[in-house]
C-alpha cells in the first residue's frame, strides 16, 4: 500500500503531461474567469426557488453522536431558510439497497423536475464533502465539517442569495483559519480541507443558489405540486435558468472573499500556460489590464515567465476556482494565505541592468589606471584605496561579479608596489638634483 502511494507521489512530482496544453492568449483566460465569477457570485435579489426540499441522512447505529449536529442543521434549514426538511436513518442491515431505495423515493416525490432537467442537460449537481476519499473527517465537535457548515449557513442567511461554490469557499475559510491548540488527546481531531466538485452542469456553467425562501411561498407550497411549482412564474428551472444568469457578479457576494488584502480567506494559486510568446513586457502590462478588466477584478497576477510559451502565476478566490472549467492549460498549485512574500512588483527591475553596471565599472577602472600612470600624485596610496573601495561597492551592487568588465591589459599596481615605485622615483630625483648643483658650482671653486 505504501509503495503504491510513493509511486503515485513521484508521478505527481514529475508529471509533465500538461506542458503541451495552452490557452490562446490572455483575453481567452479573462473570458473564462469572468464567466466563473458570474456563476460563483450570482446577482440575484431573491430566491430562485419557490420550494426547497432537504433530506438529511445519518446512521441508525450512531456511536459518534452525529445526530446532535444533524438536528442543529435541520433547525437552521427549516427555521432560518424555511426549507422542507426530512431526516432518515440508514439501517445497519442491507444498508446499500435501503439507502438507494430511499433516495429514489425522495427524488420521485420532490425532485422529478430536477431529474428530468438533468437528463436534458439543464441541471446542476454539486457536492461539498468533509474531506477527500483518501483520508478521514473529524468527529462531532468544534473541528467537524458540519459545525463549520452550520455556522456559515447562519451567517450567509442574512445576505443576498449565494452560490454553493461560495458556501464551500466560506466553509474552507473557517476551517483553514482555525488556530489549533493540539494536545496528545486531541491530535486526531485536526481539521481537514473540505472538498468541492461538480457532478453535473450545463453548457453555461452555474452554481446552485441558496437563500431563505419567502414564508408566503412556503405557505402556498403544500397546495401546489412540485411539477406545478416548477411551471409557475415564481420557479425557474431548465433553460429558463440560463436566461436568468447575469453577466455581472454580485458585488455584495464578491465582497465576502474579494478583494481581501488581509487574506481573511484563503486563495488559490494557479498557473496558466498561454500560446507562444505573449510579449508581456512591463511597458505593455497596463494596456493588457485595461483591455482585460477581469485580470484586475478577479485575479492577482504574481508572476509572468517566458518558457516554450508564456506562463502566468495568479491568485483567484476559491469560489471562482471552483467554477473554472476543466482545462489542461490551467493548473492548481496550492492554497495560499498571502501575496508573493518577496514583494517584487512586475514593473520594477530587481537589479541594475548590465549596461549601467558595465559603465560604472569602466569609469572606476579608468580612474584607477589614470592615477597609476601619473608620476607625481600626492598621497597616492590613500587615493587608490578610495578608488578600490568604490570598485568593490560597484561589485556589491550587482548580483554577481561576473557582470564586471575584464580588467585592463596593464592592471594598476598594488598599494605596496606603488609605494616602492614612488620611493625609487624620489630617490632618483634627489640624486639628479645633487649632480646639477655640483656641475653648477664648479666654475667658482
Amino acid at each position: 500500500m505504501s509503495s503504491s502511494l510513493e509511486v503515485a507521489q513521484r508521478a505527481r512530482t514529475h508529471d509533465i503531461s500538461r506542458i503541451s496544453y495552452h490557452l490562446e492568449d490572455l483575453e481567452s483566460f479573462g473570458d473564462i474567469v469572468t464567466k466563473a465569477a458570474a456563476a460563483a457570485f450570482p446577482n440575484s435579489r431573491r430566491s430562485r426557488y419557490r420550494n426547497v426540499y432537504a433530506l438529511l441522512l445519518s446512521w441508525e447505529d450512531d456511536q459518534l453522536g452525529v445526530i446532535s449536529e444533524v438536528q442543529e442543521l435541520d433547525d437552521v434549514l427549516s427555521q432560518t431558510y424555511h426549507y422542507q426538511v426530512e431526516q432518515w436513518r440508514i439501517p445497519n442491515t442491507n444498508s446499500h439497497n435501503m439507502l438507494a431505495f430511499r433516495l429514489m423515493e425522495f427524488l420521485r416525490s420532490y425532485a422529478s423536475t430536477a431529474s428530468s432537467a438533468t437528463a436534458s442537460g439543464n441541471g446542476v449537481t454539486e457536492l461539498i464533502a468533509a474531506c477527500g476519499f483518501e483520508t478521514w473527517a473529524p468527529g462531532v465537535g468544534e473541528h467537524s465539517f458540519s459545525r463549520s457548515l452550520i455556522e456559515e449557513l447562519k451567517y450567509l442567511s442574512r445576505g443576498p442569495p449565494f452560490s454553493v461554490a461560495l458556501l464551500h469557499n466560506k466553509v474552507l475559510s473557517r476551517i483553514k483559519y482555525w488556530k489549533p491548540r493540539y494536545t496528545l488527546a486531541s491530535a486526531s481531531e485536526r481539521r481537514k480541507t473540505p472538498f468541492y466538485t461538480q457532478l453535473a452542469n450545463e453548457l453555461n456553467r452555474r452554481s446552485i443558489e441558496l437563500s431563505p425562501v419567502s414564508q408566503q411561498e412556503v405557505a402556498s407550497g403544500p397546495e401546489t405540486s412540485p411539477q406545478a411549482a416548477a411551471d409557475s412564474p415564481g420557479q425557474s428551472s431548465g433553460s429558463e435558468d440560463v436566461d436568468m444568469l447575469d453577466s455581472e457578479p454580485s458585488q455584495s457576494s464578491l465582497a465576502e472573499v474579494w478583494p481581501d488584502p488581509r487574506f481573511m480567506s484563503p486563495k488559490v494559486l494557479i498557473s496558466v500556460a498561454l500560446e507562444d510568446d505573449q510579449r508581456l513586457r512591463p511597458d505593455d502590462w497596463n494596456e493588457w489590464l485595461r483591455l482585460i478588466p477581469a485580470l484586475t477584478k478577479y485575479v492577482h497576477i504574481q508572476g509572468v515567465y517566458k518558457s516554450d510559451s508564456t506562463v502566468i502565476l495568479g491568485l483567484v478566490p476559491v469560489a471562482i476556482w471552483n467554477l473554472l472549467p476543466e482545462h489542461s492549460a490551467i493548473s492548481f498549485v496550492c492554497f495560499v494565505k498571502s501575496e508573493n512574500m518577496l514583494d517584487i512588483p512586475l514593473t520594477r527591475p530587481a537589479t541594475l541592468s548590465k549596461t549601467e553596471l558595465d559603465i560604472k565599472a569602466e569609469e572606476v577602472a579608468h580612474e584607477v589606471q589614470k592615477h597609476a600612470s601619473t608620476s607625481r600624485t600626492p598621497r597616492y596610496p590613500e587615493t587608490l584605496e578610495k578608488l578600490e573601495s568604490a570598485a568593490q561597492s560597484c561589485v556589491a551592487d550587482s548580483p554577481s561579479s561576473s557582470s564586471l568588465p575584464s580588467p585592463p591589459s596593464s592592471p594598476p599596481l598594488s598599494i605596496k608596489e606603488e609605494e616602492n615605485r614612488q620611493q625609487r622615483e624620489e630617490d632618483g630625483g634627489e640624486q639628479s638634483g645633487e649632480e646639477t648643483d655640483s656641475s653648477g658650482s664648479s666654475p667658482s671653486a
